[in-house]
């Protein structure tokens, strides 16, 4: 057992750390990358559409607006958690702002457009609406919302099993709620999934290695 991974255990689960240098320039480049998509999420004269015939053939599901519109405070409320208690913070915020930059820049080279439905009627429809007033219907590829649920399953996976199972959940309810409300395109939400996971992977690996001690020769 690794030094770092001791000194985890001895931790209490819930207990307040002192944050680093480190972790507070991580939290203001994530705070900086989330709101650059603000700026972005508006129509220019060189707007892609990315829909495809399966889009067409999703329904609007207005039920599916329930977990797309809590998933975003409890997404900001771990973040928030995992600062405070300095549970494997810089991991989880490098990923998040290595995402959201690589989307942000995608949205400024090139800017996509989801179409919405004219008309969204039955249960809960109402909901879909206050999406959809309240999130201009560009920034589609890649979804910063389906890679936000990656990225949070894939912290919350060593924490404990009813921390994962909630995080699987989540991102199960999540990615096709992106498309079952006419947020995202599939190529948006499969983007934001890739997206997330192989920055996540890639930095594991990447602290793996150059973090594993070398062997001197004697």
């Amino acid at each position: 057992m690794s030094e770092e991974q001791y000194e985890r255990q001895l931790k209490p689960r819930f207990a307040i750390a002192r944050p680093t240098f480190r972790d507070c320039l991580l939290a203001f480049a994530v705070l900086v990358s989330a709101l650059l998509y603000f700026p972005l999420n508006h129509g220019s004269s060189h707007t892609h559409i990315l829909t495809a015939s399966l889009n067409d053939d999703l329904p609007v599901v207005p039920l599916f607006a329930i977990p797309y519109i809590v998933f975003l405070p409890i997404f900001w409320l771990t973040v928030v958690y995992a600062f405070v208690n300095g549970r494997d913070f810089a991991v989880f915020a490098l990923s998040i702002a290595f995402v959201y930059l690589v989307s942000d820049l995608v949205y400024a080279l090139y800017p996509t457009y989801m179409p919405r439905p004219n008309h969204v009627a039955g249960f809960l429809s109402e909901l879909v609406r206050y999406v959809y007033a309240h999130d201009n219907p560009y920034n589609d590829f890649p979804s910063e919302h389906t890679g936000s649920a990656v990225l949070l399953a894939l912290y919350l996976w060593p924490h404990g099993r009813l921390l994962r199972g909630a995080g699987l959940i989540l991102a199960v309810l999540v990615i096709p709620a992106t498309m079952l409300i006419k947020q995202h395109s599939v190529a948006g939400a499969a983007g934001g999934v890739i997206l997330a996971a192989a920055t996540w992977f890639g930095l594991a690996y990447a602290r793996h290695h150059l973090t594993k001690p070398t062997n001197s020769s004697q």
